[in-house]
Formats: C-alpha cells, structure tokens, sequence
C-alpha cells in the first residue's frame, strides 16, 4: 500500500510553499476569517492571503446551494 501512494504522488512536487498553501486553503474552505489565515500565515497583506486559497469546483457548488 506504501508503494501505492509514493507512485501516486511522484508527479507533485512537494515544497514548504505547497504546505503551506494546503493548510490555508483547507482552513479557508472550514470558514476561518481571511484575517485570522494571514495572521497564521504571518502575512502583513491579506490580497498576499487570498492568493494562497485555492477554489474548487464542489466548493464554488456548495457556495451556491446556500442559497
């Protein structure tokens, strides 16, 4: 199983850029203040912030069934 997912995860670089970008984005996607994320990021500008959350399709969908 070990070997399963080294393979599938060959082709994605993996860097402290790419973690840190997981972290915000899922914590985002959780509803956490885009202010409280850059204070976690250590980011002085929140436009810095919003570059690191990335949107996702269901996520856009689910946005859009509230209301």
């Amino acid at each position: 199983m070990q070997d399963d997912v080294k393979t599938n995860w060959d082709h994605i670089p993996l860097t402290s850029h790419s973690g840190r970008r997981t972290f915000i984005t899922g914590l985002a996607h959780k509803g956490v203040n885009v202010r409280v994320l850059a204070a976690l990021a250590g980011h002085r500008n929140i436009a810095t912030t919003q570059r690191y959350i990335e949107l996702y399709d269901h996520v856009l969908r689910e946005a859009v069934e509230l209301v």
